[in-house]
Order: structure tokens, then C-alpha cells, then sequence
């Protein structure tokens, strides 16, 4: 009776707490209302919104807070998917001639929809097409592709998950590729699973759809159509696992990497990618597709030929690797470290120097190497920076340059390894007014890990403990 009563005095406390905030919000709204109205300013009260979480214009939505876990995601809200639905539904069914002015107007609507929900925008190009060039009042035939793209996007809008996240960051932490042979057959590779199947199985396999290998046709058993189709199996297999991520994934083909970035390519191969688009919508998956050479694709290589022996010796290589390489250019902080600095200062706007993918920023927004750190303008921005160590200097005089001209609001923590002989050290102790260390981590700490190589596994590993002391160092925004 004592911890029942206690637990529900917790949520009583709980439950009074919401209601609180819930009501500090609506006085707050409706102060900010009145002055407005006082200012001489009319208001529609019928207009006014509160501040919420999640909100919805034109039937697109955005929520701030996904399922509690304070992530961003967009979404269509359902009346409107269902409205879109049932104009595509009703044009593809349309006989005769249609007006230009119909059709700017449902592309209008469907380009929209694209951009929630991304993989719809290759399917509009057939409708594009119909009207490039025609005055609006013109009347134009539709064409059987453009009716078949309508039916593929209304499967994609019933089909799509309920939330298409933004904040995601590219899913570091697995290894995946797939490959696949003329002779054998094709095979994947992720985080230690597999799948490995022979093309005289697939043929053996009654009523397959019309988009799978077919050796009776020259361009649906060419091997760049095959590796496009060991990405679908790829997808198939594990898009759920990937589900709400970026998937950073690797093939040998060019061809293929060129498709599944597009989205789109030669006509031959449209059904199997509108089959592999339904996959990423179903599941909202983001792929980031990156070409790697055949002689580093050893895992999946070894599995689209049937050579077990050579696989088994590859997982034992990717299994084992012993240490990172001693590239100190990449290294990245315990995302717990940048998690306990946002508490003392504040969530950090943009992290200043992340790799290529993006795959070890800390921050919704970042710079790479194209953006260029040391062009961009740091006045007004929260920042952190584990920026490479032969490039400390140079970044530390950017930032310097611009919290001079813009000292109120600019903010930094940088991450320093204690190299006392060192200019960028030197520099950080000439500008001591500015620079205060706030954190320090002695020899010995747990704090880095870096990127394997791609054809050992790739992903991110564990570096080991550190050689020397590490500090943070920040400059305050006033």
C-alpha cells in the first residue's frame, strides 16, 4: 500500500507538473495576444495558433518532438494524403484529352508531396513532360507512362511510413555492400549478416515479377542491372533494420550508385526502381550510396561467387581488425562528452569540421572539407570544433578573426590535445582573455574513436586510450 500510494502521488505530481506548463503556455499566448491587440494591431483570433509541437500547413506537417524523442520529422497529414490519393486515383482514370491548366495543378500539388516524401519527385517527370511547352488552356492525351507513374505514386503515399525524419544522421556504426556476378550469383553484407543466392535458384523460383533477372533479355541480365538487383535484395532484407537512418552503403558499380542517388535512370531499369523506391518509403530509409572498388568489396564479392573460403577469411580480417589506422585527421569525441557540454552551454549550432558524409557530426548542421570552415562566417553561432590536429592553428584564427569583429553571440568549444610545443597550443595560451578551458581529461582517457576503411568493414571503432591529456576550451558568447 505504501509504494502504491507513493507511485501514484509521483504521477499526481506529474500529471499537476504538464498541466502547469500547459497553463504558463496559454497565459503566455494569450499576454503576447493582447499586447498585440493593444499595439493597435488587428488579430483574428480563428487564425491564432499557440506554440506547439506539431503543426500543420497545407496539409504537410512538421513535429519537433517524434514520438518524445525531441527528434524533427515531416509527414503529410492524412485527409490530404488521402485527397491526393483519390485526384491521382481519378486522373489516371481520365478519358479523352485533359487541360494543361488540370495538370499544372495536380504536378503542383504532387511537387508538394515531394518534398515530404522524397522519392516521389523522379515519378513526376512523366508529367512534366505532357505539359512543357503547351499554353495552359491546351489540351493534352495522357501518356501510359505518365498514368503509370500516377498509380506507382498513390502506392507510395498508402505505403509511406507515418513520419519521414529530418534529424538523421548517416548510420556509422554498420557495414554494408552487396555485389553480384554474371557466373554465380549476388550476395550482402551487413554488420555481420549476410545473404548469398545463385542465379539458378532465382530462375527456379515460380511467378517472379517482371523486374527481376531475366536471362532472356540482354539488358535485365547485364551485370549492371544484376548489382541494381542485389541492392533491392539488399533493401528488402534489411530496410527495416535501417529504418529512419541514413544508410551508408557501398557498391562497385557506378552505374548503380548514379541510379540509387537519382533515383531514376534508363527505362529498362524503372520497375525495379520504383520497386526499390517503394522499399525506402515504406521503411524511410535515406541511402547514401558510395562506390567502392571491386578489389576492397571482398565480403560480398566472395558471397556472389559462391566462394565460402574466401569469405570466411575476409570475416575474419573484417572481424579482427586490431586498431584503426594512425590517420589522427578523423578522429571523433564520445558523442556523451558533446552531450554533457550542450547541458553546461547550450545546444552547439553547427559542428565545424566533420568528414565527407557527415557521418561523425555531433550537430544537425555541420561543415566538411567542401564547405571549409576557415571561409565560413562563425559570427553569431554556437559551435563545435574536434577539428583535425595538423589544422588546430588555422581554425583557431578563423574563429579568433571572427569573434573579434562580431565578439556578442559568437561562441566556441573546441577539443585540444595537450600539445604544449605546438602553434595552435601556443595560440590558445596568447589568447587566454578568450579562450578557458572547462573540461579536462587526463592521459589515459577513453575518448576517440575513428573510421575503419571501408574494405575492412568501415563504420566507426574505438581507438583506444590517449596518450596524452585532452582539454575543451570555450569562448563565451559575450
Amino acid at each position: 500500500m505504501v509504494n502504491k500510494y507513493r507511485n501514484d502521488t509521483i504521477v499526481n505530481v506529474h500529471k499537476n507538473a504538464d498541466a502547469s506548463a500547459k497553463q504558463r503556455t496559454q497565459a503566455g499566448f494569450e499576454l503576447v495576444t493582447a499586447t498585440v491587440r493593444f499595439l493597435g494591431f488587428g488579430s483574428d483570433g480563428s487564425k491564432n495558433q499557440a506554440p506547439a509541437q506539431r503543426g500543420i500547413f497545407l496539409g504537410g506537417g512538421l513535429d519537433s518532438n517524434t514520438d518524445g524523442t525531441g527528434k524533427c520529422s515531416k509527414f503529410i497529414d492524412a485527409d490530404r494524403k488521402e485527397y491526393v490519393i483519390g485526384c491521382c486515383f481519378e486522373m489516371e482514370n481520365r478519358k479523352g484529352a485533359v487541360m494543361v491548366r488540370e495538370l499544372m495543378q495536380l504536378l503542383g500539388t504532387l511537387s508538394f508531396c515531394a518534398s515530404i516524401v522524397n522519392p516521389i519527385r523522379p515519378c513526376l517527370r512523366s508529367g512534366f513532360d505532357l505539359i512543357r511547352g503547351a499554353k495552359i488552356h491546351a489540351r493534352v492525351r495522357l501518356s501510359r507512362e505518365f498514368r503509370a507513374d500516377l498509380a506507382g505514386i498513390r502506392r507510395l503515399l498508402a505505403d509511406a511510413a507515418p513520419r519521414m525524419m529530418l534529424t538523421r544522421h548517416p548510420l556509422t556504426t554498420t557495414f554494408g555492400s552487396w555485389d553480384a556476378s554474371t557466373e554465380w550469383g549476388m550476395g550482402g553484407f551487413l554488420d555481420g549478416d549476410i545473404f548469398s543466392v545463385s542465379w539458378e535458384s532465382v530462375a527456379s523460383w515460380p511467378n517472379t515479377p517482371s523486374f527481376y533477372p531475366s536471362w532472356d533479355s540482354s539488358e535485365k541480365s547485364q551485370i549492371a542491372y544484376l548489382e541494381l538487383f542485389a541492392g533491392y535484395w539488399f533493401l528488402r532484407k534489411w530496410a527495416k533494420r535501417l529504418s529512419g537512418w541514413t544508410a551508408l552503403v557501398f557498391t562497385d558499380n557506378k552505374n548503380v550508385q548514379t541510379w540509387l542517388t537519382k533515383l531514376t535512370g534508363p527505362g529498362y531499369i524503372i520497375p525495379l526502381l520504383k520497386q526499390i523506391r517503394s522499399i525506402l518509403v515504406k521503411y524511410d530509409v535515406c541511402l547514401l550510396v558510395e562506390w567502392l572498388p571491386s578489389a576492397k568489396n571482398v565480403l560480398s564479392d566472395c558471397l556472389s561467387r559462391d566462394d565460402w573460403p574466401g569469405f570466411r577469411e575476409a570475416l575474419r580480417q573484417w572481424t579482427n581488425v586490431p586498431f584503426i589506422s594512425d590517420d589522427m585527421e578523423d578522429w571523433q569525441i564520445d558523442p556523451g562528452v558533446v552531450r554533457e557540454l550542450e547541458r553546461q552551454f547550450g545546444l552547439f549550432d553547427v559542428d565545424a569540421c566533420v568528414d565527407k558524409f557527415r557521418t561523425n557530426s555531433h550537430c544537425i548542421r555541420s561543415w566538411n572539407e567542401e564547405d571549409n570552415c576557415l571561409v565560413q562566417d562563425w559570427a553569431g553561432l554556437n559551435v563545435f570544433c574536434n577539428a583535425p590536429f595538423s589544422k588546430l592553428e588555422q581554425v583557431l584564427h578563423r574563429f579568433l578573426a571572427c569573434k573579434r569583429a562580431s565578439p556578442r553571440g559568437t561562441a566556441a568549444v573546441f577539443i585540444l590535445p595537450c600539445w604544449v610545443q605546438e602553434p595552435f597550443y601556443e595560440l590558445f595560451l596568447a589568447n587566454s582573455d578568450t579562450l578557458s578551458v572547462v573540461r579536462r581529461w587526463p592521459a589515459g582517457s577513453p575518448l576517440f574513436t575513428a573510421p575503419v576503411p571501408a574494405g575492412l568493414g568501415g563504420g566507426r571503432r574505438f581507438v583506444g586510450t590517449t596518450s596524452w591529456p585532452v582539454i575543451a576550451v570555450r569562448a563565451s558568447p559575450m
